[in-house]
């Protein structure tokens, strides 16, 4: 696990930032976080899939160029946005893997909160703006909720590095 602080300049990042919290920018409903439960309040959350099986998805693609540019991507494999809404305490969901194969995946945060993402070991990447936290996103891992914003909000990037 990698953490890096200040991963964007600042302009950059504040530009994502006000995509991601524009109230014009679509959020789409999922069933199920790391499984497909229906718990209403713990596995509901909302993704904006930038990219996915090798096709753009959303108009909004370019706007994450500064980060990808970043990132020496040999490979681009997904890139979503993940909304989780506040709820009274912090939820773990369930562990998972992204792809069952060895690559990178990173984590943006967008806003600061009381939510993170725990790792196997213990090890917590917590939920700081502009800070990122790169990983083998073939490791099990776990996001969360928050409970002292109105949502956490984060980027999730998967790929194979040059």
């Amino acid at each position: 696990m990698n953490l890096k602080n200040n991963l964007l300049e600042q302009e950059d990042f504040n530009n994502i930032k006000q995509l991601l919290t524009s109230n014009n920018f679509a959020w789409f409903r999922q069933k199920g976080v790391a499984s497909l439960t229906d718990d209403e309040t713990a596995d509901c959350y909302f993704t904006h899939l930038f990219y996915d099986n090798n096709e753009i998805n959303s108009a909004f693609f370019n706007d994450l160029k500064p980060l990808l540019d970043k990132l020496k991507i040999k490979k681009l494999l997904r890139v979503k946005a993940n909304f989780y809404p506040k709820t009274e305490k912090v939820i773990e969901h369930d562990f998972h893997t992204d792809y069952p194969f060895t690559h990178k995946a990173i984590i943006l945060s967008i806003n600061t909160n009381n939510g993170y993402t725990k790792f196997k070991d213990g090890t917590k990447a917590d939920s700081i703006e502009n800070r990122s936290v790169e990983f083998d996103g073939s490791e099990k891992h776990k996001s969360t909720t928050c409970s002292d914003k109105f949502a956490r909000i984060n980027l999730s990037i998967n790929y194979i590095k040059q």
